[in-house]
């Protein structure tokens, strides 16, 4: 919070005191100073000096003539000066919100770090869930128990405690919740207890063996695409967001 104030009142110092065309400004009084700090002023004073001389050196009767000094007006110093002062203050306003805006974005990575050890901690790829969706064929049983961190994945990382900070991460992570969500929705649909404490897409009474029913076949390649998608969106999801933190 006290970040976020400082950068505020920062960012409104900043706006006042050194708005867009500041830099252009600046230059444009140093060059003034420059221009009163020097010629032509000095040069004119020369000159008039050199005809007071020559004059002094010609005449017999009149008092000789004074000769004519530089005037001391600081003004172009103090110009030159303060044009290069307000510069140095803009240099270093903007460098303290530069670094204000680098310990934000990496306090923001660190939570999107943690936040990605949490969902691999949940979902890595040596687990029983992941090894199920790519291994596996759903013309066979399983244990239903071994997609309880899917399921989990799928009800909890919705929320926004759990959303990435990284936009580009976050849209990933959406996809694949839609893709964990449409393989689980379809293991519930079309899987039940076989009887073995396993979970089976073909029903008792019905024999693979003598052939399957039509619609039983196609929910089983249902179900089997949908392991394999959600398998390949999640090493997907995970090399991405490897590069991307």
């Amino acid at each position: 919070m006290t970040d976020e104030l400082r950068t505020i009142a920062l960012q409104w110092f900043k706006r006042f005191l050194f708005p867009d065309f500041t830099n252009k400004l600046t230059w444009l009084v140093a060059l003034g100073g420059i221009a009163l700090a020097g010629a032509p002023s000095e040069i004119l004073v020369a000159g008039l000096n050199w005809v007071v001389a020559f004059v002094n050196q010609n005449q017999f009767t009149q008092p000789p003539l004074p000769t004519i000094s530089t005037p001391s007006d600081p003004m172009g110093y103090w110009l030159v000066f303060g044009a290069l002062t307000h510069n140095l203050l803009n240099k270093l306003v903007s460098y303290r919100l530069n670094a204000l805006e680098h310990k934000r974005q990496q306090e923001r990575r660190e939570m999107d770090i943690r936040l990605f050890d949490a969902l691999t901690t949940l979902l890595p790829s040596n687990s029983g869930a992941l090894y199920l969706a790519k291994e596996h064929h759903f013309g066979n049983s399983f244990a239903i128990a071994a997609l309880n961190p899917v399921t989990e994945f799928v009800q909890t990382w919705d929320k926004a405690e759990f959303e990435f900070v990284n936009k580009d991460i976050e849209v990933d992570k959406r996809n694949l919740m839609g893709l964990a969500g449409d393989f689980t929705s379809k293991v519930a649909q079309y899987t039940a207890p076989n009887g073995f404490g396993m979970q089976s897409a073909i029903p008792r009474g019905i024999d693979p063996d003598f052939g399957l029913p039509e619609h039983i076949s196609q929910e089983i390649r249902e179900l089997n695409e949908a392991a394999s998608a959600f398998y390949t969106a999640h090493q997907s999801f995970i090399r991405a967001a490897r590069e991307k933190l």
